[in-house]
């Protein structure tokens, strides 16, 4: 009796180490998804956020301003860079460019997470047919 348990201690003792890696990497797969899913919903929600301000605004004053997200203070920097598509960008509303970048993001991670999977090798694979019995 006494050495089945401490059979049973020492197998835990040995299983800890594989047991901190796996826990390792399920937190790893759990930051890499909520960073993403938190970066869509981010952009989701402002987007949303700046259709109900153009909504509060104009049931306030009567006047629809739609803001183009050049009005927003960080896209100074990118008029310069953007010289071609700057006069598209210019006067796309900033509610669905947000929403888009949201989505976006969404669809990114889905594709870099199929991309890191087959390179790790743990990337499902589709199961392999079965052998044939053989007639007798």
């Amino acid at each position: 009796m006494f050495k089945k348990l401490i059979n049973k201690i020492l197998l835990a003792i040995k299983a800890i180490p594989h047991l901190c890696v796996a826990l390792i990497k399920q937190l790893l797969k759990l930051l890499f998804a909520a960073f993403f899913y938190g970066l869509s919903l981010a952009f989701l929600l402002i987007g949303i956020s700046i259709i109900g301000a153009h909504t509060y605004m104009f049931l306030k004053s009567g006047n629809w301003t739609l803001v183009a997200t050049p009005d927003m203070p960080f896209t100074i920097v990118l008029e310069a860079q953007w010289i071609g598509a700057w006069k598209i960008y210019s006067w796309l509303p900033a509610s669905l460019i947000f929403m888009a970048a949201g989505i976006g993001i969404f669809f990114v991670y889905l594709k870099i997470k199929n991309v890191v999977l087959q390179m790790v090798g743990t990337a499902p694979t589709t199961p392999a047919p079965e052998p044939v019995a053989s007639a007798k």
